[in-house]
């Protein structure tokens, strides 16, 4: 696989990963806490923070496939 392939592949992951963060992100600050919600707000933070992990497994995928593609940096 060429660079620009790889390069484009992760970036795209990224940037989808990163738009899923940013609407996690406005859902639960939208979520007012009652006592009705609460199980959702805790679901809704379990799903916010698997896509903080999965960006940052991304990010780090993405660096070591950097790394392969370009050693000298």
């Amino acid at each position: 696989m060429e660079r620009g392939a790889v390069d484009q592949h992760v970036n795209e992951l990224v940037n989808d990963l990163a738009s899923r963060f940013e609407r996690c992100q406005q859902l639960l600050n939208n979520i007012t806490v009652t006592a009705n919600s609460k199980p959702m707000v805790r679901k809704l933070n379990l799903y916010f923070d698997h896509i903080v992990e999965e960006r940052d497994l991304l990010l780090k995928y993405k660096t070591m496939v950097e790394q392969a593609v370009n050693p000298d940096q």
